[in-house]
């Protein structure tokens, strides 16, 4: 058992035997139970989500904001491109595709790596009687996480427009 899987089994698993039994209907309760648990071990999803984000860009000095920076490469040369070829203004036509490739990359991600939860995290789900919605848990924590640095462009892209936003643009947080 590798090292990784003994400080899950030492932090966590303890924690997810000593979940209390939940009163749900009769009627297919296992999985709604599953859910439960896994809502109950939120951390362990996080915690898992963060290290997957680490694991990946461990040798990186800029780490998760490659992501970022990738996004806005991209962002500049689809705005001038496409700007150019629909003749729309730049200040008017960045800041929605900016808003709109960050929101569609989070869904087009979580999306696609809906289809390999279970098979990605196979060795682990033998190993370890944990809840299976963990896993999902954790693939869209780390999304998330992803998303996040991304929204960091939308504020750039809206100060290089020189675009002012009013008191509309505080509708944009709960």
């Amino acid at each position: 058992m590798g090292l990784y899987n003994l400080a899950i089994r030492e932090i966590f698993l303890i924690h997810v035997d000593e979940l209390p039994s939940t009163r749900v209907s009769r009627v297919s309760n296992s999985g709604l139970k599953d859910i439960i648990k896994g809502f109950k071990c939120f951390g362990l999803a996080v915690f898992l989500a963060w290290t997957d984000i680490r694991q990946r860009y461990r040798r990186s000095t800029l780490g998760p904001f490659w992501i970022s920076i990738s996004t806005a490469v991209m962002l500049g040369c689809i705005g001038v491109i496409f700007g150019g070829i629909f003749k729309s203004p730049i200040q008017e036509f960045l800041p929605f595709l900016a808003c709109g490739l960050i929101i569609w990359g989070f869904i087009s991600q979580c999306l696609t790596e809906a289809t390999q939860v279970f098979p990605s995290s196979e060795a682990v789900i033998k190993q370890l009687p944990l809840p299976l919605f963990i896993y999902v848990l954790r693939m869209v924590t780390r999304n998330i996480y992803i998303f996040c640095h991304n929204l960091i462009l939308i504020p750039i892209v809206l100060l290089i427009v020189q675009r002012p936003v009013g008191l509309n643009g505080l509708f944009f947080f709960p």
